[in-house]
């Protein structure tokens, strides 16, 4: 099956000559309630489309599901994203597109972006089952999850089993953008997960048994070439500790979460920072961060969570409207008690040492930087 290449530029093209409408402010809207563990089910991770099949706007409709893993055997790790942008096919633009990082110890980071016309795409809305041309994702039940994706010139394939570990989390439903068009909604369904299978890589074949993974899902319109986001995560090995942050997220509040066993803490935008350093640059016009420090208070004023991640590996997405730095990074740090009655930290309840994944994305023109 033949990607084109082509059909992602003319697409951002029709975007852009509408991107007036995406700065007009409309009136105020809230979000829906957030949702978590029992009450999130196998259709929230399905295909949502048919929620804004009518709409005036559904060119800009986009939708992703997003897979990592490592693996402490062999210290591979890697990621794949099942994409589709104007799947109801307005001026036949509808484009689907596969897109994977490998990070192999010691080796050059291997990355490929592939499109295809909305025709070789397909999605359920009672799951997450999606296939793109040859490529697929199977839910085999509500916990788990066989992901099959192959690079088109063979390079690179995966045939991945994800068990989901640790109870799902909506933390984004139907926020509302800069314009009364735009939304969007970010489910954490997999914090993490257990994952087995093969990931083959230039004839080397790695076999996972019990690697540590992630799933996640994002569905909404916006104007896709201009908003931007920063994002990290983090499992630890024994699946107890779960960790995702989004700042700078486009419209929607930055948010983060912590899973510590059975404790669920959420971190409102107004109750950490995020500090990224250590730019580096690709060529020449664009920078991205290399480390991020957080500190953030829980919503309950019990907690503090001190995090430092640093960049391992960078795998640039740069055939997308806009940027994604897709990377490999290590995390550090500490949770601890609050002390109710001077604010200050207290006990350590858990030391974090761990690799994760984080994302930062610029615009083609204009980045963000220094906003």
């Amino acid at each position: 099956m033949e990607a084109d290449a082509g059909l992602i530029k003319r697409l951002r093209r029709a975007m852009l000559a509408r991107a007036g409408e995406a700065n007009l402010p409309g009136p105020p809207r809230q979000p829906a309630p957030l949702r978590s563990g029992e009450a999130i089910t196998a259709r929230d991770d399905g295909f949502h489309f048919q929620d804004f099949q009518h709409h005036s706007h559904k060119l800009f409709y986009v939708e992703w599901w997003y897979y990592n893993f490592q693996d402490p055997v062999s210290g591979l790790s890697g990621m794949v994203t099942f994409a589709v942008s104007n799947p109801g096919n307005e001026l036949d633009l509808g484009t689907a597109s596969l897109n994977m990082a490998v990070f192999q110890p010691g080796k050059e980071v291997v990355t490929d972006i592939e499109f295809f016309h909305i025709t070789h795409f397909a999605a359920a809305p009672e799951c997450a089952d999606v296939t793109i041309a040859s490529n697929t994702v199977k839910v085999v039940d509500p916990d788990t999850y066989r992901v099959r994706a192959r690079t088109g010139d063979g390079a690179v394939s995966m045939d991945l089993t994800f068990h989901r570990k640790g109870p799902s989390q909506l933390l984004a439903n139907n926020v509302p953008g800069y314009s009364d068009w735009e939304v969007s909604s970010w489910l954490v369904y997999m914090p993490g997960a257990q994952v087995e299978g093969s990931v083959v890589v230039d004839g080397q074949t790695y076999g996972l048994s019990d690697a540590k993974g992630y799933h996640d899902h994002d569905w909404g319109m916006w104007m896709l070439p201009e908003r931007i986001w920063s994002w990290a995560q983090f499992s630890t090995p024994d699946h107890t500790v779960a960790f995702d942050v989004g700042f700078h997220a486009a419209f929607q509040k930055s948010t983060a979460y912590l899973r510590w066993g059975d404790k669920a803490l959420y971190f409102p935008q107004d109750r950490f920072k995020a500090t990224q350093s250590d730019w580096q640059s690709w060529w020449h016009f664009w920078d991205y961060p290399t480390r991020v420090s957080f500190e953030g208070v829980d919503a309950g004023g019990e907690y503090i969570l001190r995090l430092e991640w640093q960049v391992a590996e960078t795998s640039t997405l740069w055939k997308y409207p806009l940027i994604v730095f897709e990377q490999a990074c290590n995390f550090t740090g500490q949770l601890l008690a609050r002390e109710s009655e001077t604010g200050k930290a207290g006990a350590v309840l858990a030391e974090i040492s761990t690799p994760g994944f984080c994302e930062y994305t610029d615009r083609w023109i204009g980045g963000h930087r220094d906003e």
